[in-house]
């Protein structure tokens, strides 16, 4: 079931697995798919997630098993990219096309892509990515957003 994700791939899904897992029941909820779709990728609105995680909640139990996620994660990051660019975006938030964007303007778009993330998670994410100095380049702004 998992020879279609890289080794890498499969590796980051069983470390979001261990940590966004749902103590009581050992499984993903649907904010957890939120917080994973946002770190792997394809970026998505809080409804397109709400979609994708009722097509592999097989058993409507509310929660996505390890294997489901693969099963999902496996379909979801094999998607046509999206219409528009990540590059693309990325330029029209450097304003002073230096290459840069802020911290500020990544959790702003973080904020606009509808993705209910908390707080300290979107700190976290930024946290990876933005160098000492705050800013993040059109690299590190791509990955964040991908899973290569």
């Amino acid at each position: 079931m998992e020879n279609d994700l890289t080794e890498e791939d499969l590796a980051t899904l069983k470390e979001y697995y261990k940590i966004f897992r749902d103590s009581s029941t050992g499984n993903i909820t649907l904010e957890s798919l939120q917080t994973i779709m946002a770190c792997m990728g394809p970026i998505k609105t809080d409804e397109e997630v709400a979609s994708v995680f009722a097509q592999y909640d097989t058993t409507q139990r509310g929660s996505l098993t390890y294997d489901e996620l693969v099963v999902c994660m496996k379909q979801e990051l094999h998607q046509p990219p999206p219409r528009v660019s990540l590059e693309e975006e990325f330029k029209k938030l450097d304003k002073n096309k230096d290459g840069f964007i802020t911290a500020a303007d990544l959790r702003q778009v973080i904020i606009n892509l509808g993705l209910n993330i908390p707080d300290d998670e979107i700190e976290g994410m930024i946290a990876e990515v933005a160098g000492t100095d705050g800013l993040v380049d059109t690299d590190k702004f791509t990955k964040l957003f991908t899973l290569n």
